[in-house]
């Protein structure tokens, strides 16, 4: 419960706008906040690459934002080691060049027709 009162105060924070999204301008300012970084560890979360977390989870969302209910249930899946969380983004980026590849497949068929 403690956990998921502060995964809430984090995502006040992050999103400054309120807008019920975060930006990737909402997104870095909040990984500046030591507030936040002290939330993120203590919920067991250590994002190296925020720029690259951040892009990762925009593109699987298919778009420059990504909402704060997604960012959180990915904030939730990651809890964990660092070890895990490179994991994690290694199955986000497997996840994204899926897509990508069936965006080609669906291009090719309709060329093809």
């Amino acid at each position: 419960r403690k956990e998921l009162e502060e995964l809430a105060v984090i995502m006040e924070i992050m999103d400054a706008n309120g807008s019920g999204t975060l930006s990737m301008v909402e997104f870095m300012t909040a990984m500046e906040n030591d507030r936040v970084i002290h939330a993120m560890l203590s919920l067991g979360v250590d994002i190296k690459d925020a720029a690259w977390f951040f892009s990762t989870l925009a593109k699987i969302s298919d778009s420059e934002e990504v909402s704060v209910e997604d960012f959180a249930s990915q904030v939730i899946r990651m809890k964990g080691a660092a070890s895990s969380i490179d994991l994690h983004g290694l199955i986000l980026q497997t996840t994204s060049l899926q897509k990508d590849l069936l965006k080609l497949h669906d291009e090719h068929i309709s060329m093809q027709r």
